[in-house]
Protein backbone atom coordinates (compact mmCIF):
# COMPACT_ATOMS: atom_id res chain seq x y z
CA UNK A 1 0.00 0.00 0.00
CA UNK A 2 1.12 3.49 -0.55
CA UNK A 3 -0.09 6.91 0.26
CA UNK A 4 0.70 10.47 -0.35
CA UNK A 5 0.42 13.61 1.63
CA UNK A 6 -1.68 16.50 0.48
CA UNK A 7 -0.33 18.93 3.05
CA UNK A 8 0.99 21.28 0.36
CA UNK A 9 0.33 21.44 -3.37
CA UNK A 10 4.07 21.64 -4.13
CA UNK A 11 5.26 18.48 -2.40
CA UNK A 12 3.28 15.36 -1.68
CA UNK A 13 4.25 11.80 -0.91
CA UNK A 14 4.04 8.61 -2.88
CA UNK A 15 4.94 5.44 -1.08
CA UNK A 16 4.85 1.88 -2.11
CA UNK A 17 5.32 -1.67 -1.06
CA UNK A 18 8.81 -2.58 -2.22
CA UNK A 19 10.87 -5.69 -1.68
CA UNK A 20 14.05 -3.88 -0.66
CA UNK A 21 12.50 -1.47 1.81
CA UNK A 22 14.51 -3.05 4.60
CA UNK A 23 17.65 -1.69 2.92
CA UNK A 24 16.45 1.90 3.33
CA UNK A 25 17.28 4.14 6.25
CA UNK A 26 14.64 4.86 8.89
CA UNK A 27 13.83 8.15 7.11
CA UNK A 28 12.26 6.18 4.26
CA UNK A 29 10.01 4.05 6.43
CA UNK A 30 6.32 4.79 6.96
CA UNK A 31 5.83 7.98 8.93
CA UNK A 32 2.85 8.37 11.23
CA UNK A 33 3.22 12.16 11.44
CA UNK A 34 1.64 12.82 8.02
CA UNK A 35 -1.80 14.36 8.17
CA UNK A 36 -3.32 12.65 5.14
CA UNK A 37 -6.93 11.99 4.38
CA UNK A 38 -7.79 8.28 4.70
CA UNK A 39 -7.02 6.18 1.63
CA UNK A 40 -9.78 5.26 -0.82
CA UNK A 41 -11.75 2.11 -0.03
CA UNK A 42 -9.80 -0.30 -2.25
CA UNK A 43 -6.59 0.50 -0.33
CA UNK A 44 -7.77 0.41 3.28
CA UNK A 45 -7.01 -3.29 3.77
CA UNK A 46 -3.62 -3.26 2.07
CA UNK A 47 -0.72 -2.83 4.54
CA UNK A 48 1.48 0.19 3.93
CA UNK A 49 5.14 -0.75 3.56
CA UNK A 50 6.70 2.52 2.47
CA UNK A 51 6.21 6.22 2.01
CA UNK A 52 8.34 8.58 -0.05
CA UNK A 53 8.36 12.25 -0.92
CA UNK A 54 7.97 12.98 -4.61
CA UNK A 55 8.00 16.74 -5.24
CA UNK A 56 5.38 18.15 -7.58
CA UNK A 57 2.44 15.80 -7.03
CA UNK A 58 -0.89 17.59 -7.06
CA UNK A 59 -2.89 14.88 -5.29
CA UNK A 60 -2.76 11.49 -3.70
CA UNK A 61 -0.88 8.67 -5.38
CA UNK A 62 -0.69 5.00 -4.48
CA UNK A 63 1.47 2.15 -5.69
CA UNK A 64 0.28 -1.37 -4.97
CA UNK A 65 2.64 -4.22 -5.74
CA UNK A 66 1.33 -7.67 -6.58
CA UNK A 67 2.82 -10.86 -5.20
CA UNK A 68 5.16 -10.89 -8.23
CA UNK A 69 6.27 -7.33 -7.34
CA UNK A 70 4.50 -5.71 -10.30
CA UNK A 71 3.73 -2.09 -9.42
CA UNK A 72 0.24 -0.75 -10.10
CA UNK A 73 0.08 3.04 -9.91
CA UNK A 74 -3.05 4.96 -8.94
CA UNK A 75 -3.00 8.75 -9.07
CA UNK A 76 -5.48 11.59 -9.41
CA UNK A 77 -4.18 12.52 -12.89
CA UNK A 78 -1.86 11.25 -15.63
CA UNK A 79 0.92 13.71 -14.86
CA UNK A 80 1.07 12.58 -11.23
CA UNK A 81 0.96 8.95 -12.38
CA UNK A 82 3.93 9.58 -14.69
CA UNK A 83 5.87 11.30 -11.91
CA UNK A 84 5.28 8.34 -9.58
CA UNK A 85 6.08 5.89 -12.39
CA UNK A 86 9.44 7.63 -12.92
CA UNK A 87 10.22 7.26 -9.22
CA UNK A 88 9.11 3.61 -9.09
CA UNK A 89 10.92 2.62 -12.29
CA UNK A 90 14.11 4.33 -11.14
CA UNK A 91 13.91 2.58 -7.79
CA UNK A 92 13.38 -0.78 -9.48
CA UNK A 93 15.50 -0.41 -12.63
CA UNK A 94 17.75 2.65 -12.49
CA UNK A 95 20.89 0.80 -13.56
CA UNK A 96 19.19 -0.76 -16.59
CA UNK A 97 17.60 2.57 -17.56
CA UNK A 98 20.89 4.43 -17.26
CA UNK A 99 22.86 1.88 -19.29
CA UNK A 100 20.21 1.90 -22.02
CA UNK A 101 20.24 5.70 -22.13
CA UNK A 102 24.05 5.89 -22.24
CA UNK A 103 24.32 3.18 -24.90
CA UNK A 104 21.70 4.75 -27.16
CA UNK A 105 23.29 8.19 -26.84
CA UNK A 106 26.83 6.90 -27.38
CA UNK A 107 27.91 7.92 -23.86
CA UNK A 108 28.82 4.63 -22.18
CA UNK A 109 32.49 5.70 -22.07
CA UNK A 110 31.50 8.29 -19.46
CA UNK A 111 30.97 5.34 -17.16
CA UNK A 112 33.47 2.79 -18.47
CA UNK A 113 36.28 4.96 -19.80
CA UNK A 114 38.28 4.91 -23.03
CA UNK A 115 37.74 1.19 -23.63
CA UNK A 116 34.12 1.96 -24.51
CA UNK A 117 34.86 4.70 -27.06
CA UNK A 118 34.45 2.37 -30.05
CA UNK A 119 31.01 1.37 -28.74
CA UNK A 120 30.11 5.04 -28.30
CA UNK A 121 31.18 5.92 -31.83
CA UNK A 122 29.20 3.03 -33.28
CA UNK A 123 26.09 3.90 -31.30
CA UNK A 124 26.25 7.58 -32.22
CA UNK A 125 26.09 6.58 -35.88
CA UNK A 126 22.71 4.87 -35.40
CA UNK A 127 20.91 8.21 -35.27
CA UNK A 128 19.12 7.52 -31.98
CA UNK A 129 19.71 11.09 -30.77
CA UNK A 130 18.22 12.46 -33.99
CA UNK A 131 15.16 10.23 -33.65
CA UNK A 132 14.75 11.35 -30.04
CA UNK A 133 14.89 14.99 -31.12
CA UNK A 134 12.25 14.35 -33.81
CA UNK A 135 9.99 12.61 -31.31
CA UNK A 136 10.32 15.39 -28.74
CA UNK A 137 9.62 18.04 -31.38
CA UNK A 138 6.37 16.25 -32.29
CA UNK A 139 4.97 15.96 -28.75
CA UNK A 140 2.05 18.12 -27.74
CA UNK A 141 1.97 20.13 -24.50
CA UNK A 142 0.28 17.38 -22.49
CA UNK A 143 2.71 14.68 -23.67
CA UNK A 144 5.68 16.94 -22.94
CA UNK A 145 4.36 17.57 -19.41
CA UNK A 146 4.04 13.83 -18.84
CA UNK A 147 7.59 13.19 -20.09
CA UNK A 148 8.89 15.97 -17.84
CA UNK A 149 6.97 14.49 -14.90
CA UNK A 150 8.47 11.05 -15.56
CA UNK A 151 11.98 12.55 -15.59
CA UNK A 152 11.18 14.51 -12.41
CA UNK A 153 10.17 11.24 -10.74
CA UNK A 154 13.51 9.70 -11.68
CA UNK A 155 15.29 12.78 -10.33
CA UNK A 156 13.32 12.52 -7.08
CA UNK A 157 14.65 8.98 -6.68
CA UNK A 158 18.21 10.19 -7.39
CA UNK A 159 17.79 12.91 -4.75
CA UNK A 160 16.56 10.35 -2.17
CA UNK A 161 19.61 8.15 -2.81
CA UNK A 162 22.01 11.08 -2.64
CA UNK A 163 20.41 12.20 0.63
CA UNK A 164 20.85 8.60 1.89
CA UNK A 165 17.14 8.14 2.52
CA UNK A 166 17.10 5.24 0.05
CA UNK A 167 19.87 2.80 -0.85
CA UNK A 168 21.67 3.09 -4.17
CA UNK A 169 20.86 0.38 -6.70
CA UNK A 170 22.70 -2.83 -5.90
CA UNK A 171 24.48 -2.73 -9.26
CA UNK A 172 25.95 0.67 -8.39
CA UNK A 173 26.88 -0.51 -4.91
CA UNK A 174 28.96 -3.17 -6.63
CA UNK A 175 30.29 -0.99 -9.48
CA UNK A 176 31.10 2.08 -7.38
CA UNK A 177 34.19 0.68 -5.67
CA UNK A 178 35.37 -0.87 -8.97
CA UNK A 179 35.15 2.54 -10.64
CA UNK A 180 36.59 4.36 -7.62
CA UNK A 181 33.39 6.28 -6.88
CA UNK A 182 30.64 6.36 -4.29
CA UNK A 183 27.54 4.61 -5.70
CA UNK A 184 25.36 7.71 -5.27
CA UNK A 185 27.79 9.72 -7.40
CA UNK A 186 27.18 7.33 -10.30
CA UNK A 187 23.54 8.45 -10.39
CA UNK A 188 22.81 11.17 -12.90
CA UNK A 189 19.73 13.34 -13.25
CA UNK A 190 17.50 13.02 -16.26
Amino acid sequence: FSGCSCDTPQTTDAGFDAPSLEDANDDASPDATFNDPPPPAPFTDVPQAGRFTVPGLTGQAYVVRTELNVPHIYATNRTDAMRVMGFVMARDRYFQMDLTRRLSQGRISELLGDRALDTDLENRLTGANHMTDLYLASTNEEEAAELDAFAAGINAYVAEVRARRLPAPRELQLAGPLLGMQPAMLLTEW
